[in-house]
């Protein structure tokens, strides 16, 4: 079905999303719930793509390049990096190559919970500053924003970080099946075959629903489970609101985590997307990125859609090549819900 942003919808054949692909500069988002063949229908388009490109003559005139489901973050900066050649982009490969091998997935979901505790300061004082910028103008703060704004300020001031910071919480956070490990482990490991994340996105409540181990943490971390009573076995509310508020500092800090270790060139990457697009353009070519599931550039799939959608015609002047883009993504994913909009 395809649904335009009015949500009116229409029936639509595997051909005519190709022919959208074809004529659209755009990244089309390709939605349903896991197990529906999102990725088999990416998987078609690439070979329909290819095809079509061969039929025509055109294969030399096309980049594509399709991200698999279970791909790491590494394989999916290699791949779009596969046919580009000389200074910039060899550099930008050994840069990609190197944090692979210098940080182990255990080091890299211990980094991000450091990086979740300074990100959950962060939303504090923002959370502070937009409440004092409101009550300065004499005005209430939107009961949307209200909920949200309360639960930051009241999570950090109980001490939300100092449990997350805590060695022996940790444990659990640091396990291989646990989100925070898998998150960040697709920075340099991909997933097996058939062992695809499906929902496993984002923290729950039953996460951080452990009295067994109480008197194992830290008087700080003990602290917040008071203030908190996350504990309590019928509080499911509370430890909501917690795993509310940790989940948003997760997705600041992954991408926070990516900027740190990546870095081309002293640029970031959506500045060598445009070198990449640069020179595709120099070739006259076009790029297309088919992505079989959002999950697989989590840690980029921000700066990527950015990427996408940036203009390649600027004051009537072509500056960067086309793009044309499928991304497949569940329907209750965090990222695509975020950036739904746009």
């Amino acid at each position: 079905t395809r649904r335009d942003v009015n949500n009116n919808q229409e029936l639509f054949r595997d051909e005519d999303l190709f022919i959208q692909l074809l004529s659209t500069e755009r990244a089309i988002p390709l939605i349903g719930r896991s197990g529906m063949g999102k990725s088999h229908l990416v998987r078609w388009l690439d070979c329909r793509l290819k095809s079509y490109l061969q039929a025509n003559g055109l294969l030399e005139q096309w980049e594509v390049i399709r991200i698999p489901k279970n791909a790491s973050l590494r394989q999916v900066l290699l791949l779009i990096l596969r046919n580009l050649h000389g200074g910039l982009f060899d550099d930008a490969r050994k840069r990609v190559d190197d944090v692979a091998q210098a940080h182990s997935a255990k080091e890299l979901a211990d980094l991000l919970l450091t990086m979740m505790s300074h990100q959950l300061q962060s939303m504090y004082e923002q959370a502070m500053a937009e409440g004092m910028e409101y009550e300065s103008q004499g005005k209430e703060i939107p009961v949307e924003r209200l909920g949200r704004l309360e639960a930051i300020i009241e999570e950090v001031e109980n001490g939300i970080g100092n449990l997350i910071t805590d060695p022996n919480f940790k444990l659990n956070l640091l396990k291989p099946q646990h989100c925070i490990y898998r998150r960040a482990s697709r920075m340099s490991d991909g997933l097996k075959e058939g062992d695809e994340e499906h929902d496993n996105y984002e923290l729950v409540p039953a996460d951080l629903f452990f009295q067994d181990n109480i008197d194992d943490l830290s008087s700080l971390a003990r602290e917040y489970v008071r203030h908190s009573r996350i504990d309590e076995y019928d509080n499911e509310k509370a430890r909501a609101q917690a795993v509310g508020v940790l989940n948003e500092a997760m997705h600041v800090a992954l991408k926070s985590l990516f900027a740190k270790l990546f870095t081309f060139n002293g640029g970031n990457f959506q500045e060598l997307f445009q070198e990449i697009r640069r020179e595709l353009l120099a070739q006259d070519r076009r790029l297309v990125i088919l992505v079989e599931d959002m999950a697989a550039i989590s840690a980029i799939e921000d700066v990527l859609v950015d990427s996408l959608i940036e203009e390649g015609i600027r004051d009537g002047v072509k500056t960067l090549c086309p793009v044309h883009s499928v991304i497949a993504v569940t329907d209750n994913y965090p990222g695509y819900k975020r950036r739904q909009e746009t």
